[in-house]
């Protein structure tokens, strides 16, 4: 079924671990699933980095990936974003392993399924 049309008041949505939805991924996170498109597997979260979080490696994702960041900062490769800021990275984009100091809060959509794959380096 497509997604259906959802309203709801954010307090109302329960924070569920991130590794109870993917038990691959570094611990720590929390999400708020806002939506899933189950003929597609589009979905759209809010995602709550703890400080001192980071991901193993630069990384990519069969999938279209944008991020709204709400609060925080996050740290992409070298380069620190400080809330507002927005990210888009297209189907097979290899972005650098992102971390955190103060933990952030994001709001993240996926165009299919979630999977990531992780790369030794980011090409140049």
């Amino acid at each position: 079924m497509p997604r259906q049309p959802r309203f709801s008041e954010l307090a109302n949505v329960p924070w569920t671990p991130m590794a109870e939805v993917w038990p691959d991924a570094p611990p720590g996170p929390v999400l708020k699933v806002l939506s899933v498109d189950d003929e597609t597997g589009a979905q759209t979260m809010l995602f709550k980095a703890p400080p001192g979080w980071c991901t193993p490696q630069p990384e990519s994702h069969p999938m279209v990936q944008e991020d709204y960041l709400l609060e925080g900062e996050a740290i992409f490769g070298e380069t620190r974003y400080q809330a507002p800021a927005y990210f888009c990275f297209p189907a097979g984009y290899i972005h650098p392993a992102v971390r955190t100091e103060t933990g952030f809060t994001m709001i993240v959509t996926f165009s299919g399924p979630f999977a990531v794959d992780y790369h030794d380096a980011v090409p140049e």
